[in-house]
C-alpha cells in the first residue's frame, strides 16, 4: 500500500500560458505588447487576485454593516 498522495491537476492553465506569452512578447518587442507597462504584462497574475480580494472586501463590509445594525440599534 502506498502512502504517497497523488495530486492531479485538471483544466487548462490559462494564467500560466497567458503570462508566458505576454512576457515573451514584451521581451521580444512584439506589438502591441511591447508598448505595455510591466503591470499589464503581469496582469494574468494580479487581476484574479484583485477580483478575489474585492469579493471578500465586499463580503466583509456587508458583514460589518449588518453586525453594526444588529448590535448598535437599541431594542424597543
Amino acid at each position: 500500500m502506498s502512502t504517497t498522495a497523488e495530486v492531479s491537476q485538471r483544466g487548462f492553465p490559462v494564467v500560466g500560458i497567458l503570462l508566458t506569452i505576454f512576457i515573451l512578447a514584451k521581451i521580444f518587442a512584439v506589438a502591441p505588447v511591447a508598448a505595455w507597462s510591466w503591470w499589464w504584462v503581469f496582469s494574468p497574475l494580479w487581476i484574479p487576485l484583485a477580483c478575489i480580494a474585492a469579493f471578500f472586501s465586499v463580503f466583509a463590509i456587508g458583514w460589518l454593516v449588518l453586525w453594526l445594525l444588529v448590535n448598535l440599534i437599541p431594542d424597543k
